[in-house]
């Protein structure tokens, strides 16, 4: 994905805020926001060049269905995932909507 040239202040799904920094790259579900070209730096002239895949949601058991696998299904969606979280509390914060 792209790296930032600007600063971008976002509010995430859940209503909280978020910065991010020149030379960041952002996580996808910010990308995807992020509309201004000037935002980027250069060589990225639209959204579709940061708009990220679309993930679909793991299995809550068997293969594919570990933490880091819900942790980048819940950032996708624009939820805010803390140390202290573990792989139910992700669950069940990433399929509350």
């Amino acid at each position: 994905m792209a790296e930032l040239a600007t600063y971008v202040h976002l509010v995430d799904a859940d209503g909280n805020p978020h910065r991010f920094a020149p030379g960041e790259t952002p996580p996808a579900w910010a990308a995807a926001r992020i509309t201004n070209p000037k935002a980027w730096k250069q060589g990225v002239t639209s959204t579709a060049a940061t708009a990220p895949e679309q993930i679909e949601e793991p299995p809550r058991s068997g293969p594919g269905s570990n933490k880091t696998a819900w942790v980048a299904y819940a950032e996708s969606r624009g939820v805010t995932i803390t140390d202290d979280m573990g792989r139910e509390d992700i669950i069940e914060a990433a399929t509350r909507r």
